[in-house]
C-alpha cells in the first residue's frame, strides 16, 4: 500500500496529465467525428450478408485458376525519330 502512495505522490502530475489527454481526446472524437462513419471495432462487428448491391456496380465473372507457362512480355507503343540529321 505505501509504494502505491508513494507512486501517487511521485507522479501525480504525469497522471493528471495523462487523464486529460484522454478526455480531449475522447471529446474530440465524439464531436468531430463525420456522421455515419464507424469505428474499428463497429466495422469489424458490422454484418456484410445484410447489404445490397451497390447502385451502378457491376458484375464480376469468376475463373478458375490454373497452371499454366508464364512469358513475360512488354509492348511499347511510339515513333523513332534520329537524335541527329547528317
Amino acid at each position: 500500500m505505501r509504494t502505491v502512495a508513494r507512486f501517487v505522490r511521485r507522479h501525480w502530475g504525469t497522471m493528471l496529465l495523462l487523464l486529460v489527454l484522454l478526455a480531449g481526446t475522447e471529446y474530440i472524437v465524439r464531436t468531430r467525428r463525420p456522421p455515419g462513419s464507424m469505428t474499428v471495432l463497429e466495422a469489424q462487428a458490422m454484418d456484410m450478408s445484410q447489404t445490397g448491391t451497390p447502385v451502378g456496380s457491376v458484375p464480376v465473372a469468376i475463373e478458375k485458376a490454373r497452371l499454366t507457362w508464364f512469358t513475360p512480355s512488354v509492348t511499347y507503343t511510339g515513333t523513332v525519330v534520329a537524335y541527329n540529321d547528317t
